[in-house]
């Protein structure tokens, strides 16, 4: 029951945390439109472990959104919160500490070179809580064989059990699923185009398919489902990028529906 509640919770965080940042961009129909077609998408969660699935989504969201805002208005209490974000994804599931590992030094050099001089206790600031948390983790998987995820099992977890690279050995899967991954967050590299820029869900997206790229070499693939959630949220999140620039509101919900299509096509899909 708690497990439920907090699968929600998580759900509805999410929902209302992506339509808030919408809505500053959008009209309020607009907004409605791409939430109720990103609602199914984040469904996919139901086809892996839930609650990390839904974790991984809000946070990195969190983290996308948070280093937008820092790459316009730098401050200290943005560094706490991006650094507590990526300290918080290596909680709800061991690929996002290897997402963590990946982004936290990405991010800390996305300053010009003139400026990184001057910005030095904010950087070492955003490193410090997510490199405290790796060790404090590894300490307590070490002496105590802490693991996180054994505390999110839920009723809903794998609802639905999807065929597609099910047979497939670990490396080859997860590097199929990381290459479709890829192809599912076009939206994502459509924004980097339009803004001639890597925008910051183009990092966390990026991030995120080097992490299960590393996962599957080393023999290690979570289901497809871990991910789908994610990438929807950053699609979403995209459209929006740049600021002042947002994808008009028509092609923003066309891309919307390919993506719940194409979401739940590589979940049923027969093999």
């Amino acid at each position: 029951m708690i497990s439920a509640i907090v699968a929600l919770c998580t759900f509805l965080l999410l929902v209302l945390f992506v339509a808030r940042h919408l809505r500053a961009d959008y009209s309020a129909g607009t907004t409605a439109v791409i939430v109720a077609l990103l609602i199914p998408q984040v469904m996919t969660a139901l086809s892996a472990a839930v609650v990390p699935a839904l974790a991984l989504a809000l946070l990195l969201a969190v983290v996308a959104q948070s280093a937008k805002i820092l790459a316009e208005a730098r401050s200290a209490r943005g560094i706490v919160v991006l650094g507590i974000s990526l300290a918080g994804t290596q909680l709800a599931t061991p690929l996002g500490a290897v997402v963590a590992a990946i982004l936290a030094p990405v991010l800390a050099l996305h300053l010009p070179a003139e400026r990184r001089a001057r910005n030095l206790g904010r950087l070492l600031l955003l490193l410090f809580i997510p490199v405290v948390t790796a060790f404090v983790l590894a300490y307590l998987a070490h002496e105590v064989q802490f693991d996180p995820a054994s505390y999110f099992s839920g009723p809903f977890d794998f609802a639905i059990r999807p065929a597609l690279f099910a047979r497939l050995a670990p490396r080859p899967k997860g590097l199929s699923e990381a290459l479709l991954i890829g192809l599912l967050a076009i939206p994502i590299w459509l924004a980097v185009l339009r803004s001639h820029r890597w925008t910051a869900s183009a990092q966390v997206a990026s991030a995120l398919i080097a992490a299960i790229v590393v996962c599957a070499l080393l023999a290690r693939a979570d289901p497809l489902g871990t991910y789908l959630a994610s990438i929807a949220v950053l699609n979403a999140l995209s459209f929006a990028d740049p600021s002042g620039d947002p994808l008009p509101p028509a092609h923003a919900v066309a891309l919307s529906g390919l993506s719940a299509v194409a979401s739940w096509l590589f979940i049923v899909i027969p093999v």
